[in-house]
Formats: structure tokens, C-alpha cells, sequence
């Protein structure tokens, strides 16, 4: 079975368990492991666990061993992860790494070719989705705490991006934790103690079929400070 090594750029909430993702470090794009125990891939302790007994952390480099492909007309990236434990190569980046990670920013006009928070899914039976993970470097952030439909917290995040505003749910655990202090309304960066030299990539995932739409997710939310 093959293995390949990532850059770990998501682990993010997902129906109980995770959505992992990242970037190849051998040049070859974007990777979703998905489990092989139900239909929508959600991976859970046994599949990520790092032999070392932690968790893939976002930024770090992991390996991992896959089976075969196995695309979604929502998700082309996803393959099957093979039961063997990931292994921790490093926590921090290298110069190729960084550069992978700009090489891997999103330019075009709109993500995932439309501007709003989700797809439907006839849409995509239609014209399946070239791409399901994308990172950006977005502008103008607004983060808003409410409660959704069923009356449990959300977190989302307003901003611009060429042009084009979003408001999107965020799934990142280590950010919804950074923000449990907090109660109902919207926050400007500064308003959660950061300053202002403080910027943001977001991973963005398309999610899997949900009430006939597959949502844009704020996977993860890696802030870094400019100089």
C-alpha cells in the first residue's frame, strides 16, 4: 500500500469525528483520507491517532497509508486510509513546505465557483466539483457567535475575498475552543485579543450532502503574525 507524506491543513469537526486533509509534500496536490467503516468518510480515533498517541496537528508533516482512490462528486481528493497508524515526521515547516502552501493559494473569482455558502446537489450530479479544499487568505474577517436552526452555537466567519464577501460556518475545533469564552454577537479580530499584525489562512472544505446541499466549511483557521 502506498504512503504518503502531508502538510497537515485540516482537522476539522465532521458528523462525530474528524475531516483530515492536506497537501502532498511529493508536489501532487490535495489529499482527504476518508474511513472505510460508512458513506460519507468521517474518519474517527482509531483511523487518525499518530502512533506517538496524539493527533495530526495543523502545520505539521504526517504520513499516512492509503488504499485506492475513491472520489465523490462533492469531494474528487478523498482515498481510503488503511488501518495502519499515521506517523509524525515534524511539527514544524521547511522552506519547500511554505512553499507548497503558497503555491497552493486560491486565485480564482469565486471558490468552488459560486459565491454563495453552499452547492445543491443536483448541482453537482450535473457538474461534479473540480475541487473540494481550497486555501485562502481572506480580508475583513468578522467572526459571529448565534445559534443555528437547532438551536445549538455556530461560529462563522464574514469576510472578503477578490472581491466577493462570504459568510461561512467555521469546523475548526482548536478555534471554536479559543472562542467558548465568548458570548452571542460579532467580533472584529481585536475584539478576541489579537492585534493587528495578526493574519489568517482558512482552509475551506466542501461538506457532504446535507438536506440536498453540500455547505463551504471553514475547516481550519491558521492565524500567523506579519512583520
Amino acid at each position: 500500500m502506498p504512503k504518503v507524506e502531508i502538510i497537515c491543513l485540516a482537522n476539522s469537526k465532521k458528523l462525530g469525528g474528524r475531516c483530515i486533509a492536506g497537501i502532498r509534500t511529493d508536489g501532487k496536490g490535495w489529499i482527504r483520507p476518508v474511513g472505510s467503516n460508512n458513506n460519507d468518510g468521517t474518519l474517527f480515533a482509531n483511523d487518525y491517532t499518530l502512533s506517538n498517541g496524539s493527533e495530526p496537528q495543523i502545520l505539521s508533516v504526517i504520513q499516512i497509508a492509503i488504499s485506492t482512490p475513491k472520489p465523490q462528486l462533492y469531494q474528487p481528493e478523498n482515498w481510503l486510509t488503511e488501518r495502519i497508524p499515521w506517523q509524525l515526521v515534524g511539527k514544524t515547516l521547511n522552506k519547500s513546505h511554505l512553499q507548497l502552501i503558497e503555491n497552493a493559494f486560491f486565485q480564482g473569482d469565486s471558490i468552488f465557483g459560486t459565491r454563495g455558502d453552499r452547492i445543491s446537489y443536483h448541482q453537482l450530479q450535473q457538474n461534479p466539483a473540480k475541487s473540494s479544499l481550497e486555501i485562502i487568505q481572506p480580508l475583513n474577517i468578522t467572526w459571529c457567535i448565534n445559534n443555528n436552526y437547532s438551536g445549538n452555537r455556530q461560529i462563522r466567519a464574514i469576510f472578503s475575498l477578490h472581491n466577493v464577501q462570504y459568510n461561512l460556518v467555521v469546523t475548526d475545533p482548536n478555534w471554536l475552543e479559543h472562542l467558548t469564552k465568548f458570548e452571542l454577537g460579532c467580533y472584529s479580530s481585536k475584539d478576541i485579543g489579537l492585534s493587528q499584525e495578526v493574519q489568517f489562512l482558512f482552509t475551506i472544505s466542501l461538506g457532504v450532502p446535507y438536506k440536498g446541499h453540500c455547505y463551504k466549511l471553514i475547516a481550519a483557521v491558521i492565524p500567523y503574525v506579519t512583520r
